[in-house]
C-alpha cells in the first residue's frame, strides 16, 4: 500500500543546504570542522565558481559548482552514516579504530571511523573542482588542484605519515567519482553514488540536450522529483528511492545512477528503486 511518508509525492521541502550537511555530519566534529575550513577557503570558492562557469555558462551543463558539491557531500555523509548502521566496513582506518571496532563485537558507533568520514566529506567537496580547467577527464585535474589544498588543510589536523595517507585516500575518492573510473574503496564508491543522486528537478548529471542525441533527455531531466534514502533494515541492502513523475526519468537512472553503483564496491550493499505515485517501476540490481 502506498505510504506518503515513505514515498512523498513530488519534490519535498528540505532544510537549507548548509543545515542538511551539518545534520548529515552529526557525530563527526573533525570532518565537519575541516569541511567548514575548506568551504570558507577563498581558493576553493574561486575554483568552484570557475568550474561552474565552464560547465554551465560555456557548455550548457547542469550545476557543477559549490551547490552541487554541498549536495553531494550531504548525500555522501547520509549514505556513510546509514551504511555504518548496517555494518559496512570502511576501507580506510587506523589501527586504533580497527581495534575499537573489533572489541565492540560488530557494534560500530559512528565515532569509530572519523578518518573515513573526513575522506568521504572532503572528497565530495573537491570531486568536481577540475572542471575549472577542463570538462573532459576532469577528475584528473581535480586531483591536481585538490592536492595542495588538502596539504594545507590537513597540516594542522593530522601528523605525518597519517596526513599523507589521508591525502592519498581523498585523492583516490576524487579520481574515481566518475563511472569511467572504477572505485575500489567504500569511501570512493559512496561519493560516486552520491554524485549521481543530484538529479532532482532538472539537476541532471547527463550531458545537455545539445550534446546528447537521445531525445529522451529533455523529458527525463525534469522527471525526477525527489531522491532520498529509504528505511534501513539489518541484513538488507540500503535502499535509495527515486520519486518520478514520468517513466522518462528512468533514462537518468539507467544512464547515470546504475553505472555509478556498478563501478564501485556497493553492488551488494545498495539497491536503487524508482517509484511513480507510490508504485515501484524499476530497481537495480534486479
Amino acid at each position: 500500500m502506498f505510504d506518503e511518508g515513505l514515498h512523498p509525492l513530488g519534490a519535498q521541502k528540505r532544510p537549507p543546504l548548509h543545515q542538511q550537511l551539518r545534520l548529515a555530519c552529526a557525530g563527526y566534529p573533525k570532518a565537519w570542522g575541516l569541511a567548514q575550513e575548506l568551504i570558507a577557503d577563498p581558493l576553493y570558492t574561486t575554483m568552484m565558481e570557475t568550474a561552474n562557469a565552464l560547465a554551465v555558462n560555456r557548455m550548457g551543463y547542469s550545476d557543477h559548482g559549490r551547490t552541487h558539491a554541498l549536495v553531494v557531500a550531504a548525500n555522501a555523509m547520509a549514505i556513510f552514516q546509514a551504511g555504518l548502521a548496517l555494518g559496512w566496513e570502511p576501507t580506510f582506518g587506523t589501527k586504533e579504530t580497527r581495534m575499537r571496532a573489533a572489541s565492540s563485537r560488530g557494534a560500530r558507533p559512528p565515532s569509530s571511523y572519523p578518518d573515513s568520514a573526513v575522506i568521504v566529506l572532503l572528497g565530495s567537496l573537491l570531486h568536481d573542482c577540475g572542471n575549472a580547467i577542463v570538462r573532459e577527464r576532469h577528475w584528473e585535474q581535480s586531483v591536481a588542484l585538490a592536492q595542495p589544498i588538502l596539504g594545507r588543510l590537513l597540516s594542522r589536523a593530522y601528523r605525518s605519515p597519517l596526513r599523507e595517507k589521508m591525502i592519498l585516500n581523498i585523492l583516490e575518492v576524487i579520481h574515481s567519482h566518475d563511472s569511467a573510473v572504477p572505485a575500489y574503496s567504500l569511501e570512493g564508491s559512496i561519493v560516486k553514488l552520491a554524485d549521481a543522486m543530484d538529479c532532482e528537478g532538472g539537476r541532471s548529471r547527463l550531458p545537455p540536450a545539445m550534446q546528447n542525441p537521445d531525445q529522451r533527455y529533455g523529458a527525463s531531466s525534469q522527471a525526477v522529483d525527489f531522491v532520498h534514502l529509504g528505511p534501513i533494515a539489518p541484513g538488507s541492502p540500503l535502499p535509495i528511492w527515486v520519486e518520478l513523475n514520468d517513466k522518462a526519468g528512468l533514462f537518468q537512472l539507467e544512464g547515470i545512477m546504475a553505472p555509478r553503483l556498478d563501478s564501485g564496491v556497493l553492488q551488494k550493499q545498495v539497491v536503487l528503486e524508482a517509484f511513480i505515485e507510490g508504485k515501484k517501476v524499476w530497481s537495480h540490481p534486479k
